[in-house]
């Protein structure tokens, strides 16, 4: 059973929630197929969805394929000639999140579900909120911080050490990155120069075999304004690399 981890980043707090994707698959007989077409229909929460898209993707040709067409009236969709492949199919649409990606073959019929997005209903579990580090606003009463994070990012695929899944936002106010590990914030601080401002975080696995060497975070300075860091004017963009050593003694 797949899960996935939906993380959301507002002033002062981290909202996280582990929910599973929905999907539908089956047999619609009002649509007929060729042995290279894949089709179906998308429904919502009121009945059909028109003028929605569908995508198809495949990284299994030579080059990334990928093909999209848009609902009838009916909801109904088929994606012709499509070449022999294992592809992924989910549905996008104004005022729809992106759908579960469905795994399919060409030939089959895929039932879809349209997403609505921003309902406040995606984690029927319920939202856990986790205080971000740094004061909170002078006089302001309520629990919180005055962090800002600019953006969130999830290692879905442990590329830094910490574990799948693992939440990452930027600390613009700590110079940092945040991981959210078993439910406490980890803060990955850059000492100097002061005033890392990171907008964005990617990670990389170059060598899987390396440990801990062949594994990082990147991340940016991304201030417009360099020469207000700690060093003045003679500052340049930077690029920031993480690594996470296991333990002091790890070579």
């Amino acid at each position: 059973m797949h899960r996935a981890l939906a993380a959301a980043f507002a002033t002062g707090f981290l909202a996280a929630c582990a929910a599973q994707p929905g999907s539908q698959t089956g047999a619609d007989s009002r649509i007929a197929l060729g042995a290279h077409d894949l089709g179906g229909v998308v429904a919502g929460a009121n009945g059909p969805e028109a003028g929605v898209w569908v995508i198809a993707e495949t990284r299994d040709l030579p080059t990334r394929f990928a093909k999209i067409v848009v609902t009838d009236d009916r909801g109904r969709y088929v994606l012709p000639d499509l070449p022999q492949a294992t592809y992924r199919v989910w549905v996008r649409g104004y005022g729809l999140a992106d759908s579960a990606k469905v795994t399919a073959e060409p030939g089959r019929i895929v039932n879809l579900q349209a997403i609505p997005a921003a309902t406040g209903k995606h984690c029927p579990e319920g939202w856990t909120l986790h205080r971000l580090p740094g004061p909170q606003f002078a006089d302001v009463k309520d629990d919180g911080s005055a962090e800002a994070s600019y953006y969130t990012w999830v290692d879905q695929f442990d590329t830094f050490g910490l574990g799948r899944n693992v939440p990452i936002a930027t600390g613009n106010r700590n110079d940092s990155l945040l991981a959210l590990v078993d439910g406490k914030i980890l803060n990955l601080r850059v000492p100097y120069p002061v005033g890392f401002f990171p907008k964005w975080v990617e990670g990389r696995i170059d060598d899987a075999g390396a440990g801990w060497k062949g594994r990082s975070l990147w991340a940016s300075y991304s201030t417009r304004t360099m020469y207000h860091l700690e060093g003045g004017k003679e500052n340049r963009p930077k690029v920031v690399r993480f690594q996470l050593r296991p333990d002091p003694l790890a070579r």
